[in-house]
C-alpha cells in the first residue's frame, strides 16, 4: 500500500448551542479492487450514500443533542487484503474508526460488489463509544460489537446509475439547487451544511466557495452495505435513533446473510435502548428470532438490565436476570469479563 492520498468529505452541520460536543468519528473508503473505472464508480457511490446520512443533530432536537462532525474519507489506493490485521493497521494509519472495502466486477448490465465493513478496535484517538456500558454503584458491564468485520453476500448494483459517480473530486457544484448551472469544482475537501433532496449544500474548504452539490440516483440503489456502514457510523457518533433505523433496514432484508441480519437486529435493539427508548418486550422477539446466538442473548440481558436498574421492583428484576444467566453459564468461559460484570451487578459474583 502506498502513501495515503485522500479526500476528506467532512459533514459538520450547524452546531447546537448549549450541547456537549461528541468526538469526530469517521469512515474511510479506499477504492475497491477491480477494473479501475468501475471500482472508482462503486467506491464513490457507496461513499456518498453513507455521507448523505451524516447529521450534526436530529430535527426537532428538544434534548439539544450534538453528534459532532462526521468524516467520510475516500482514498485513491486499494486495500487489497481482507486480513483483519492489515485492515486494523490501515485504520490506525488514518485514525478512522470504520473501513469499507471490497471488490467489484462487471456482470451484464450490473456490477457485482463484494464488500466488507470493518470496525477495528483501538484506533488511535478513538473513544470507546461502540461499547454499551451499564453501571451500578462501583460495578459495570460492557457489551462490545458482535464482531469487528461485517461481510455481505455479493450484491448487484445498476451499472448505468453508478457510472454517474466517477470520484468525489470529479463532482461539481451549482450556485443554486437547480439545473442547468455553471458548475464549479468542489476540490478535495468539503463541508456539508444541509441536505435537501438530491442536493447537498456544501462549502469547498480549498476555495471557501459555497454551493449546491447535485447527487442524483443515490436513493435508487438501496443496499445493506451502505446501510450497515451508516448504522455503525451513527452508532459510534451517539446518533442512536438513526443507527436503529439503518440497522433495522438491514435486519429486515431477507436477502442479507443470516449472521449479518441477526447482528443488525441486535444492534438495532441496543441502539433504541441506548437512545433512551422504552422498547417494552421487544427483547423477547429478538431472543425468539435468534435463539442460538450468544450475542443476541447478551443484548437481551443488557436490555433487561437497563430496565431493571431503573425499576421500582429492582430486586425481583435482577433476580430474574441472574436466573437467566445461570441457565446459560456454560456458554461462557470461566473468566469472561462480561459475565463477571453481570454477576457483580446482580449480586451473584462467585
Amino acid at each position: 500500500m502506498k502513501a495515503l492520498p485522500a479526500l476528506a468529505l467532512l459533514a459538520a452541520l450547524a452546531g447546537v448551542a448549549g450541547a456537549a460536543r461528541a468526538a469526530d468519528v469517521g469512515l474511510i473508503v479506499p477504492v475497491f479492487d477491480g477494473p479501475d473505472t468501475l471500482a472508482r464508480n462503486v467506491s464513490t457511490t457507496l461513499n456518498l450514500q453513507v455521507w448523505r446520512t451524516l447529521r450534526r443533530a436530529p430535527y426537532p432536537n428538544p434534548r439539544k443533542l450534538d453528534f459532532g462532525s462526521g468524516i467520510i474519507r475516500y482514498h485513491t489506493d486499494t486495500l487489497d487484503t481482507a486480513d483483519p490485521q492489515a485492515v486494523a493497521r490501515y485504520a490506525a494509519a488514518t485514525e478512522v474508526q470504520l473501513v469499507m472495502y471490497g471488490s467489484v466486477r462487471a456482470l451484464g448490465d450490473g456490477v457485482l460488489v463484494q464488500a466488507f465493513v470493518a470496525a477495528p478496535p483501538d484506533v488511535p484517538g478513538a473513544g470507546k463509544s461502540e461499547l454499551w456500558t451499564l453501571r451500578d454503584g462501583g460495578h459495570s458491564v460492557s457489551l462490545d460489537l458482535p464482531r469487528r468485520v461485517f461481510d455481505f453476500d455479493p450484491v448487484v448494483l445498476d451499472r448505468a446509475l453508478i457510472e454517474f459517480y466517477k470520484s468525489p473530486n470529479a463532482l461539481r457544484m451549482c450556485a443554486a439547487p437547480r439545473l442547468p448551472c455553471d458548475s464549479m469544482p468542489v476540490g478535495s475537501d468539503w463541508l456539508a451544511r444541509r441536505q435537501q433532496g438530491a442536493w447537498a449544500n456544501i462549502v469547498a474548504n480549498d476555495s471557501g466557495r459555497a454551493g449546491w452539490l447535485y447527487l442524483p440516483y443515490l436513493d435508487r440503489m438501496p443496499n445493506s452495505i451502505s446501510d450497515l456502514a451508516a448504522g455503525l457510523l451513527s452508532y459510534y457518533r451517539g446518533d442512536f435513533e438513526q443507527a436503529a433505523r439503518f440497522f433495522g433496514k438491514v435486519a429486515q432484508r431477507p436477502a442479507v446473510q443470516s449472521t449479518t441480519r441477526n447482528d443488525a437486529a441486535a444492534l438495532a435493539l441496543i441502539a433504541r435502548v441506548r437512545g433512551g427508548e422504552d422498547v417494552g418486550n421487544a427483547w423477547e422477539r429478538l431472543a425468539d428470532a435468534d435463539p442460538g446466538s450468544l450475542y443476541a442473548f447478551q443484548a437481551v440481558i443488557m436490555t433487561r438490565l437497563a430496565k431493571a436498574l431503573a425499576s421500582p421492583d429492582r430486586r425481583a428484576a435482577l433476580a430474574g436476570i441472574a436466573a437467566a444467566v445461570e441457565r446459560n453459564r456454560a456458554l461462557f468461559a470461566a473468566d469472561d469479563r462480561w459475565l463477571a460484570g453481570i454477576d457483580a451487578i446482580t449480586g451473584t459474583a462467585r
